[in-house]
């Protein structure tokens, strides 16, 4: 039985992967829930229409910054 090296480069790259995903997906929650009307604050919902677009819509990356 062969045991995985857990420095291998499919190893790393599988990591890699898993971690931007839940990078990528705590980047939305947290725009959602800033910007949400219903959990927003008054400064971010303010914010958000000064901007001329929809941040919950816009941003659903972490490369979206």
């Amino acid at each position: 039985m062969q045991i995985a090296d857990p420095h291998s480069v499919t190893d790393r790259n599988a990591r890699a992967e898993a971690a931007a995903a839940a990078l990528d997906a705590w980047v939305r929650e947290v725009v959602d829930w800033h910007f949400d009307p219903a959990s927003g604050c008054p400064f971010w919902l303010e914010y958000a229409k000064k901007l001329g677009w929809e941040p919950r819509r816009e941003i659903t990356c972490f490369s979206d910054r």
